[in-house]
C-alpha cells in the first residue's frame, strides 16, 4: 500500500508463475483495503499491476456495485479448428 489511494500489486498463480494482470485480485484488494480502513472508500483506488493499472471504486456498502476503470485491449488471437 502506498497511500490511501494507491497500491502495487504482484499475482502468482499456481503452475504458472507471476501472471502480467489479474483484474479479479486487484478488485478483492481493494475490497479487503476497504474493509481492513487502508483505502478511502467511494474513491478510485489505483492499483498498479505488473503491465497495466487498473482503478477500482467500491462505496463499502455490501450491495452497492464496484467499478473498475482500466485498459481494454487484445491481448491474445487464437483459431480453434473442428
Amino acid at each position: 500500500v502506498r497511500s490511501a489511494k494507491e497500491a502495487d500489486m504482484r499475482v502468482w498463480e499456481r503452475w504458472l508463475g507471476e501472471t502480467l494482470w489479474c483484474w479479479t485480485w486487484a478488485t478483492a484488494a481493494v475490497v479487503t483495503g476497504i474493509l481492513n480502513g487502508l483505502f478511502i472508500p467511494n474513491e478510485f483506488i489505483r492499483i498498479n499491476l505488473k503491465w497495466w493499472i487498473l482503478e477500482v471504486k467500491w462505496s463499502w456498502k455490501i450491495k452497492d456495485p464496484i467499478f473498475m476503470k482500466g485498459p481494454a485491449e487484445i491481448v491474445y488471437e487464437w483459431v480453434y479448428y473442428i
